[in-house]
């Protein structure tokens, strides 16, 4: 099941880093520069601060998710890992589907904070 997740991060993670660089718009890399300073943190994750509100809200759902399994994983609790899956997948399909109007700049820091959280997976998971 680890490895089944794992696997679903990786594609979704590829998928947005592909398309990354044919989304470009004019205003919004600047937009999405300006706004870095706003990051934020949610269990040791930075949160960037993206153009698009709907990137931020993903971005936090998804660490929220990565603290949720990260305590699974240490309890060893199978039922909770189960249903954890199927909020993955939901958060892959829906990391695909904001990945397809992303500008440049949202891309590379959507791109670097699903680095950083894949590590983390990976770093659950062993």
């Amino acid at each position: 099941m680890k490895n089944l997740f794992l696997l679903l991060l990786c594609c979704s993670f590829f998928a947005l880093a592909s398309c990354g660089d044919s989304a470009s718009t004019s205003g919004g890399d600047k937009a999405a520069t300006s706004a870095s300073a706003g990051e934020s943190t949610i269990g040791g994750i930075k949160i960037p601060s993206f153009s698009d509100s709907k990137l931020t809200d993903y971005a936090t759902k998804y660490a929220k998710y990565i603290e949720k399994y990260e305590k699974a994983i240490k309890s060893g609790d199978a039922s909770s890992l189960t249903n954890l899956s199927s909020e993955g997948q939901e958060l892959a399909t829906a990391a695909q589907s904001l990945s397809s109007g992303m500008g440049q700049a949202d891309a590379a820091k959507f791109s670097a904070f699903m680095q950083e959280v894949g590590k983390r997976l990976q770093n659950a998971a062993q």
